[in-house]
C-alpha cells in the first residue's frame, strides 16, 4: 500500500514537472514577443517624434 502510494505520487509530481516545464517554455516565448513588440513599438514612436521635430523646425 506504501509503495502504490508512493508511486502515485511520484506520477503526480512527474506530471506537474512536465506542466511547469511547459508553462515556462511558454512564457519564455511570450516574453520573447513582447520584447520584439516593444522594439517595434520603440523604433516607430522615435521615428514620429523625430518626423514631428522635424516639421516644427523652421523652413530656411
Amino acid at each position: 500500500a506504501r509503495r502504490k502510494s508512493l508511486q502515485a505520487e511520484k506520477s503526480n509530481l512527474t506530471a506537474l514537472v512536465a506542466q511547469i516545464q511547459s508553462t515556462r517554455a511558454s512564457l519564455e516565448r511570450n516574453l520573447e514577443r513582447s520584447d520584439q513588440l516593444i522594439d517595434r513599438l520603440r523604433f516607430k514612436l522615435e521615428k514620429d517624434i523625430d518626423d514631428s521635430i522635424k516639421d516644427d523646425e523652421p523652413q530656411l
